[in-house]
Parts: C-alpha cells; structure tokens; sequence
C-alpha cells in the first residue's frame, strides 16, 4: 500500500498556511482605557515591554488543520496497491503438474483454487470433463477484486478456448508447466480430405487447372488431399468433402448433395440475388461468389476457368485462393500452445483500482470548520 498524489502541485498551498499565524501574532489585547484620578500621578515605566503572545491557540491549531486539510484535498491523495490485504489467488487449470505448481510456488499465503466450475479449492476432487478454459478465466477476473494478485498454472497444451485470445483486466502471472501423465492432452489427428472433380466436355479445358491446384495443396501437405476425378456421369460419393463441378449443368443429385451440406466450386451460374462476392480482382469485379444451399454453401465462378477469362491461374497464390473459397471462414480453435494463447500481449494488464480519499478529507473538512465555528463564536474573557 502506498500513497500518490495525483495533484502534487497543491502541495504548495502549505505556503498559505503562514497567514494565520501572522493574524494571530498580529492581534493585540483590547483595553478599555478608565480615567482614574488617584493613578495619573504615577509614572509608567520608560520602555514599554513588548512579549510574542498567541491569542486563543487552540483556535489557531483548528483552522492550521482546517486549511492544510483543504490543500490536501486539492492535491487528491489516493491510495494504490493492497490496501485491503486480499490474499493472492492461485488457479490450477485441469491438467497441469500440481506437485511442480507447488513447489515452484512455496507458501501457504495464496489461495489454491482449480479452473472449474465454481472455483473449488485445490483439496477438493475434480471431474475430468473438459472445461471452458476462456469463460471460466474471464468470469474468475470478473468476480475477484480488482486488487487482487492472480496467478494461473496452466499446462503447455491448453484446450477449452474459444477462438480469441484470452484478455484480462488485471496483473496476472502466468506459469506453463507440463501435463501431468494422467491427464495428457489428445494428440490432434489428420484425416485425408477427400475433393472430388467432375467435368464435361465444356470443362475439360479447366481440368488440368485442378489438377495443378490439388498437386499443390499435397505440395504443403503431403497426402492431405484425394482428387477423385471423374466424368459427370458419377456420382459424387458421400466421403467427398468438396466437389469441383466442371460442367455447365447442375443435376438435381448435386444439388441435393450440396443441400445436405456439400461444399461445391463450380463454373459461373444465372445471377443470383442473394449471391455474396467472396473474391474480386484489382478493379472490384466479382470473380467468385457464395450462396448458401440449405446446410452447404456453392462457391461459383464469374469467369470461365480458362486462362483468358481468368489470369489468376496463373499466380503463385490460387491454389490458396481457391482453398480459402472451400474453407470459408476458419472454424474457431479449441486448442492451442499456452504460451501463445496466455502470452503478455494476449492479456491486457491493468494496475488496480486506486482508492480514493476525497470523501474522508471531505468529512474532516467539515467536522472542522463546525469546531472552529463553535470557538470563534464563544466570548473572550478579558484579562485584568
């Protein structure tokens, strides 16, 4: 705990507090003067004795206290740290090496606590559910004072994210330990992505162009992708996971498949009012545009997939183009490096809430100024 002044400048106001001391020293005794006939014969002393005298010191000391309390409420005193005396929380996530969190921790002033719901404490049993990693951290910053100190254990591998990185609103101290062998975080898997190509004789100019494409995404992940290149004749299997419709027709089994929520790329198509441009070239002409067919979307072309109709083919980046018009938008990550998702710049740190002293200095004020009211006002008796 300690104190700030935000206006430190008021400080010099304690100059002014000069002012009443020098009216207090400058006030003389008041005497009446009483003409007394015995007494004019006596001769007074031939130099008048001058003494410092302070008139009513205990009124002086009151408005002293009542001036530099108001110069102390111009220069705004806060308090800032941990005024309270809140004890400092310790948050286990779910998997991570509780022993290791202890001893790189020593200590009995913290508060151990798990990641889960309702926030129990570290003796308490668990169950080995996953967890919503990034609610649970936000409603914890929520709940917990501002000024308290807050420190999350967490393993390397972090799941129950939502897509975001995790964003706090106080100091925080992040320590990534391993996973504890009994609760190891499950290794992702690849399973082959299967696209399936369909053409006619109107577009067999295009095929070789998705033959390029697909040799290209296995380029970056080998054996990632299955082209199944087939005439229009066959049917799209339901293992396909994309489909390029080379062709100028659509039968209704592809639009059923799409429906059923296929992911098509095929040649340009009628106008469609509630068509959305997904691509456009360097003057804004659309290239591609999206509709959504029941639970799937079909991307088309605005241009034949020729090389006169579409120079893009040829740049280093369409294989990636034409990936991102599959993919759509990326679904959000549940899982990913701890170190990544609770880095500094993920959490946005904030020093705690100052605590303000205007409304004390306020209540002193005026309990001052009513003491030194009710001495002013008394009668000074006089002094023979």
């Amino acid at each position: 705990m300690n104190l700030v002044l935000l206006t430190p400048l008021a400080l010099l106001g304690f100059a002014a507090l000069l002012l009443p001391v020098l009216l207090h020293l400058s006030r003389r005794q008041e005497h009446r003067v009483t003409p007394f006939a015995a007494l004019r014969w006596l001769a007074g002393p031939a130099f008048a004795r001058r003494r410092l005298r302070v008139i009513r010191p205990w009124l002086l000391l009151l408005r002293l206290l009542l001036l530099a309390s108001c110069i102390a409420l111009l220069a705004q005193p806060v308090l800032r740290g941990d005024w309270r005396g809140a004890r400092p929380w310790v948050v286990v996530v779910p998997g991570a090496d509780l022993a290791a969190a202890r001893a790189r921790l020593p200590g009995d002033a913290a508060r151990w606590h798990w990641l889960t719901a309702g926030f129990p404490e570290i003796d308490k049993s668990i169950n080995s559910e996953p967890q919503a990693t990034a609610s649970l951290l936000r409603e914890l910053d929520t709940e917990l004072p501002p000024d308290t100190h807050l420190s999350i254990v967490a393993p390397a591998r972090l799941g129950g994210l939502d897509g975001e990185r995790i964003r706090l609103t106080r100091t925080l101290e992040w320590i990534i330990l391993p996973a504890t062998a009994a609760s190891p975080m499950p290794a992702p898997t690849s399973t082959p992505l299967r696209v399936a190509i369909r053409y006619d004789a109107s577009g067999e100019p295009g095929l070789r162009f998705a033959r390029a494409v697909v040799a290209a995404w296995n380029a970056l992940d080998p054996d990632h992708y299955v082209a199944d290149i087939q005439t229009v004749e066959h049917p799209v299997g339901a293992d396909s996971t994309w489909l390029w419709w080379l062709a100028d027709d659509i039968p209704p089994a592809v639009d059923a498949w799409i429906n059923a929520g296929g992911i098509a790329l095929t040649t340009p198509a009628r106008p469609d009012t509630q068509a959305q441009t997904v691509w456009s070239d360097a003057e804004g002409n659309p290239l591609a545009t999206e509709t959504l067919r029941g639970r799937g979307r079909r991307i088309a072309l605005s241009v034949p997939l020729t090389p006169i109709t579409l120079p893009a083919v040829f740049d280093a980046n369409f294989p990636q183009r034409v990936m991102s018009l599959l993919r759509g938008a990326a679904p959000a990550p549940v899982q990913a490096y701890a170190e990544q998702s609770l880095s500094s710049d993920g959490a946005r740190r904030a020093t705690s809430t100052p605590f303000r002293l205007d409304d004390s200095l306020i209540a002193l004020i005026a309990l001052l100024f009513a003491l030194e009211r009710g001495i002013a006002m008394r009668p000074v008796r006089s002094v023979a």
